[in-house]
Parts: C-alpha cells; structure tokens; sequence
C-alpha cells in the first residue's frame, strides 16, 4: 500500500513538472510582453508592474487589427465552407453506393497524401486564371482545396 502511494505521489510531481517547463516560456513571454523600456532587461517572474502599452501601440500604430480581423474571416469561412462541402459528401460516399466511389475515395486519400508544395504553381494559376490574385476569395479557395480532402476523409 505505501509503495502504490508514492508512485503516485511521483507520477503526480513529474507530471507538475513537465507542465511547469512546457508553460513557462509561455509565461515568460507575456510577462515580457508587459514590459517597455529599460525593464525588459531585468529579470523578475513574478510580475511587479502591469504596463499595457505595448498593447495599445500594436492595436493604434499599426493595422494589426484589421489583419486579425481578416484572419478570422478568413479562418471562420473555409471551415464553414469546408464543412459544409466535406459533410455532405462524406455523407454521400458512406451511404450511397455507386460506381466508381472507390476510386472516388482512392484520389480522395491520394490528394490528402499529396505534397501540398507541388501544387503551388498550379493553384497560383488557377487563382490568378480566376481573378481571385491579392483577394480574400482566393485566400479561402487555397485553404479550402487543402482542407477539403482531409474533411471528407475523417
């Protein structure tokens, strides 16, 4: 019974430790990020003084904002789109039998096993073919050709 107790106890502190040095850069970096100036070069981990203005610089002086904005719109409609195209015909290849949906799902799994850099200049043709070159479109059309087929899949 004693042996059992402190195997847990042990498996319990090394499991507090490898969390603690996996999340300590993270802490780190946002206790930096808390700081400006001279302070940057002290080290201190238990944080002293909360400066937000490094915040505030990167939201004002610049147009991160927007680019996250555009990052979540983009993000947010090539998963709505993938899913939606990728449910229903994972749907229609698992339910409905026909011919040739082996070999449907055959080029399915070739194409998620495929390269993503070969494709490149073709996609870069296709959008620019398209018209969709410099656009948000176009941005959603080359997430989701590379999304597509692993959604279908699992």
């Amino acid at each position: 019974m004693p042996r059992n107790w402190y195997l847990k106890v042990g498996f319990w502190l090394l499991v507090t430790v490898i969390v603690l040095f996996s999340v300590f850069p993270f802490y780190y970096a946002i206790l930096t990020s808390l700081k400006s100036g001279s302070a940057l070069f002290s080290v201190e981990y238990i944080p002293v003084i909360f400066d937000l203005t490094n915040y505030a610089q990167v939201f004002e002086g610049s147009s991160f904002g927007r680019n996250l904005f555009n990052s979540v719109l983009v993000s947010t409609a090539v998963v709505a789109l993938s899913l939606l195209l990728g449910v229903t015909a994972s749907y229609a290849l698992g339910r409905i039998k026909f011919r040739g949906r082996n070999i449907v799902l055959l080029t399915i799994l070739g194409v998620s096993m495929f390269p993503q850099v070969a494709v490149l200049s073709g996609l870069f043709e296709l959008i620019r073919a398209f018209g969709l070159y410099n656009s948000m479109p176009g941005l959603v059309l080359a997430y989701m050709i590379f999304t597509l087929p692993f959604t279908v899949w699992y």
